[in-house]
């Protein structure tokens, strides 16, 4: 999460594998947004960095935590928090369910393989 509360796209190239897939979920209803593959993901991130209309600060704690041989497994529980950058928007704060699936590789360690991310509203906003 720091690379993503930095913006650094080259940090969090470094973490993942070529052929990630990742998908997030506004909400439980809300629309699945799938990438396929380490490029794609960085464009997106590119994008959402470039005409975020919030500031964003992202809290993480593992409660799962799972590894067998060269494959691994973490469930995170965490708080997105969102400062606006005009005047007209309010602040609000989103939980995430993060799930991860990580590869082994033999000379960068530990890489996200897939992801998914399903965030909400926190209740007690």
């Amino acid at each position: 999460m720091e690379a993503i509360n930095d913006k650094d796209l080259i940090k969090y190239g470094s973490l993942v594998t070529p052929d990630l897939v990742n998908m997030t979920k506004h909400g439980l209803e809300g629309e699945l947004i799938s990438t396929e593959s380490r490029q794609a993901r960085l464009d997106e991130l590119k994008t959402s960095f470039e005409g975020a209309l919030y500031t964003s600060a992202i809290t993480m704690e593992a409660s799962e935590i799972f590894a067998e041989g060269d494959r691994g497994f973490a469930r995170i529980d965490g708080t997105v928090s969102l400062t606006p950058k005009q005047e007209k928007l309010s602040e609000f704060t989103q939980t995430v369910d993060l799930y991860l699936f990580y590869r082994k590789g033999k000379e960068h360690g530990w890489l996200t393989e897939r992801s998914m991310a399903i965030m909400r509203p926190r209740s007690d906003d």
